[in-house]
């Protein structure tokens, strides 16, 4: 009998780790915003340092933006204290004024404006927990090829056995099974990458992309659930359900696929 526990544990926590690196907080001082997508908040783990101070920016496309001009992106920063001017120092009396007839306690005493105070130095590297989920994010397009091709091969498989009787192909169990493993491991690797993913100019994407790959892992391992219950119990009713489960599983891989490649390539890589 498969046992989903594993995969499903396996999303939920990947889930809650993308999360988790998602929220992480800047250090003290820093820009709350990127200078470069001024609607979207800087993330700790993409900085740069220009003549001194230390720049958040949200992803590595703003990164290489301002590498490549920061003039223009630095009235969209906030205000520091060493940007500011320092006020002038108070002249001291000149030589050549005469003596003042008061006291030598009573006498006013010119002194120098104390120094401005400097930031306190904070660490920008980001935690370790962070490092780990973006490195492991960097996998996630190479595992996603096999629940994609898994099951529409297995939907394949069983479009081509469907009889009334609930007989499923015995060629589609051990795909599917695979591809609930496949499947659970590209969405947890999915949501590490989210953690780092930076495509300022495709959010609505993005977001497409990310929930409705997760619906696809999920669909792949109640997919081998609903198949494993239909042959153990031989019902023709529990068959329509894990192959209606197993289409639309496949019909999300294959639309979570189709919104990754616009990610990567942009809306010009399907045009004819």
């Amino acid at each position: 009998m498969f046992d989903m526990r594993f995969p499903l544990l396996l999303v939920l926590l990947a889930s809650l780790g993308g999360w988790a690196v998602a929220t992480e907080v800047l250090p003290a001082g820093a820009n709350p915003m990127c200078p470069v997508m001024t609607d979207e908040p800087a993330d700790p783990a993409y900085v740069v340092e220009h003549e001194g101070r230390k720049v958040y920016l949200c992803c590595k496309k703003c990164v290489r933006k301002w590498k490549e001009d920061p003039a223009k992106y630095l009235p969209n920063l906030p205000a520091s204290d060493a940007q500011q001017p320092a006020k002038p120092a108070q002249a001291a009396p000149s030589q050549a004024e005469p003596h003042s007839a008061l006291p030598a306690p009573m006498r006013p005493v010119a002194t120098a404006p104390p120094p401005p105070a400097q930031p306190i130095a904070t660490s920008d590297q980001p935690s370790l927990s962070a490092r780990l989920l973006r490195f492991l994010g960097a996998f996630h397009p190479a595992v996603v090829h096999f629940p994609i091709a898994l099951l529409a091969a297995a939907a394949l498989f069983e479009a081509l056995q469907w009889r009334r009787d609930g007989t499923l192909s015995p060629a589609a169990r051990p795909v599917v099974l695979l591809a609930a493993l496949g499947g659970a491991m590209a969405t947890a690797l999915g949501w590490a990458a989210w953690s780092g993913a930076g495509y300022p100019d495709a959010q609505v994407t993005l977001a497409l992309h990310q929930w409705i790959g997760t619906a696809a892992g999920t669909g792949a391992v109640l997919s081998a659930w609903t198949g494993e219950r239909a042959r153990r119990h031989a019902c023709a009713a529990r068959a329509r359900v894990y192959r209606a489960v197993l289409f639309l599983g496949t019909a999300a891989v294959l639309g979570a696929g189709f919104l990754g490649g616009l990610l990567i390539y942009g809306p010009e890589h399907y045009r004819f």
